[in-house]
């Protein structure tokens, strides 16, 4: 049973790390600013998440946000239909910055 349950485990591990490395059909495309993706493609992307993924609310947290953050956004496509998107904040912190 011991040596079941080991051979077993041994073939899952196998089966996840070809998974890892099977490419995923998906394309990306990576930009600073949501205005530099096409807005249609991000629309269609984002159309039932909630006003936090609009153009409209990434653009203007683009333009109010502090020096120190710096937006990347995503759009993820199968074939040519875009499927995902991604939104998020690099945030560039100095050791001077958390010691007051």
């Amino acid at each position: 049973m011991v040596l079941r349950n080991l051979i077993r485990t041994i073939s899952e591990a196998g089966a996840a790390h070809k998974l890892r490395r099977t490419p995923s059909g998906f394309a990306f495309a990576l930009a600073d600013r949501v205005g530099f993706l096409e807005a249609a493609a991000w629309d269609r992307a984002t159309s039932a998440a909630s006003v936090f993924m609009s153009r409209a609310y990434l653009g203007a947290l683009e333009r109010s946000a502090p020096a120190n953050l710096k937006p990347r956004v995503a759009l993820i496509f199968r074939g040519s239909d875009p499927v995902a998107a991604v939104a998020a904040q690099a945030v560039e912190v100095e050791g001077a910055d958390l010691v007051h």
